[in-house]
């Protein structure tokens, strides 16, 4: 039978072997996500709204339910427009795809500013949701900047966005409430207010980049 002293002995060592889990598990969530991070979670056939007719057991169906339909590339030229855009962009901004040198304008990698310049804070009422990434281009002579946010809510809602440093300004790449036409100028259909706030409209997500 154990003592009462190696009772608490054993007690505290379980504390400290379940602090050690916790951080551990934290530590390599993190880098998973950070793997993850870089990668596009896309289906082929996505680019033109391709379906499955709801069907999660296609890989042993060999009729319509797992073949690509390709009459939708033309019904959905839009999608794979604008897909063909986005993987352009992801290809011009190395800090979407891997970690980079850091800026020389000292933003951290990744930062939160969800509603509000540095508000990394969530809760169960969170609706606007703003990420930041900083790092150097792909041959490392100058600093790319993008900044992402989205609404998740039925209303509009307005983003204040972060001060750029060195004379840089915001500009709007992506706004997923505007039909997409190649060439088409986004920021002109965006309520966007002194190159600081912007308003977001419900269920849509847009892109800036410091230029």
């Amino acid at each position: 039978m154990l003592t009462k002293k190696q009772n608490l002995t054993r007690e505290i060592l379980t504390v400290i072997l379940l602090l050690a889990a916790v951080a551990a598990t934290e530590y390599w969530f993190f880098q998973l996500w950070r793997l993850d991070w870089h990668v596009p979670m896309f289906y082929g056939g996505d680019e033109f709204c391709n379906t499955q007719f709801g069907n999660n057991n296609a890989y042993c169906q060999d009729n319509i339910i797992s073949w690509l339909d390709w009459t939708r590339l033309e019904k959905y030229r839009e999608i794979h427009d604008f897909v063909r855009y986005m993987i352009g962009f992801r290809k011009r901004y190395a800090i979407l795809r891997k970690k980079t040198k850091p800026v020389a304008c000292n933003l951290p990698e990744i930062s939160i500013h969800n509603g509000y310049p540095w508000n990394g804070g969530t809760d169960s009422n969170s609706r606007l949701i703003g990420i930041m990434y900083a790092g150097r281009d792909e041959h490392d002579t100058r600093d790319d900047i993008v900044f992402y946010c989205m609404n998740a809510y039925w209303e509009t809602l307005v983003m204040q966005l972060p001060e750029l440093p060195n004379g840089l300004q915001w500009k709007v790449c992506v706004n997923t409430s505007v039909e997409y036409k190649d060439g088409r100028d986004m920021e002109s259909y965006t309520e966007f207010y002194y190159k600081k706030t912007l308003k977001v409209p419900p269920r849509t997500a847009i892109v800036l980049v410091a230029e």
